[in-house]
């Protein structure tokens, strides 16, 4: 993840003059959201490997795969603040959405494969959370890829945001008939480890 960072503070480049940053600063704005990006992967990182990750060969594959694209999503960054033209500041975002999409299928499908693993020995309120960030994950990716073919593959419209937002409020709110479902599920009143 550090290199990530590394590699987003590497792609601020420095203009002819300074005034030129004030002109357009749409520079501002994709390194804040990418460094939010990287900033929520590593929380979720973290908490994967605290209590719920499965050293398994697929695992490790896919936590590697995951870091990769988190690289290849800073470049894209860079890329995407480099084009002018509006055809090719699409598909750079296109391809930015593609990436950020993956690398957060990966890691619901970590979190799947690490409650799957611990599911016996993780508390209650372990697996309501793990089951949660999952989900969580899953629904926003629903509405990512909704928002993508209801815009018609055109990431910078309207539809594709309220997408995005759709498959968010869509976790939240399917969370609680998870739980009433699952009662294994259940938060309970012992603290969190």
């Amino acid at each position: 993840m550090g290199f990530s960072v590394a590699l987003l503070g590497l792609t601020l480049t420095i203009p002819a003059h300074t005034i030129e940053l004030f002109h357009a600063p749409a520079w501002i704005i994709i390194y804040g959201w990418t460094f939010g990006i990287i900033v929520v992967v590593w929380s979720l990182h973290q908490r994967l490997f605290s209590a719920y990750f499965e050293p398994t060969p697929l695992a490790l594959g896919l936590n590697f795969l995951m870091l990769a694209l988190l690289v290849l999503l800073c470049f894209f960054v860079q890329v995407f603040g480099h084009m002018h033209q509006p055809a090719d500041r699409s598909l750079a975002l296109l391809a930015y959405i593609v990436i950020f999409a993956l690398i957060f299928l990966i890691m619901a499908a970590l979190y799947t494969i690490g409650l799957r693993a611990h599911w016996s020995r993780l508390s209650a309120d372990q697996r309501s959370r793990g089951v949660a960030t999952a989900v969580r994950i899953f629904c926003m990716l629903v509405g990512l890829t909704a928002g993508l073919a209801l815009s018609r593959f055109d990431p910078e419209s309207l539809t594709f945001a309220l997408g995005v937002l759709f498959g968010a409020l869509l976790g939240r709110a399917v969370m609680p008939a998870v739980r009433a479902r699952f009662p294994a599920l259940r938060a309970t009143t012992e603290p969190a480890p």
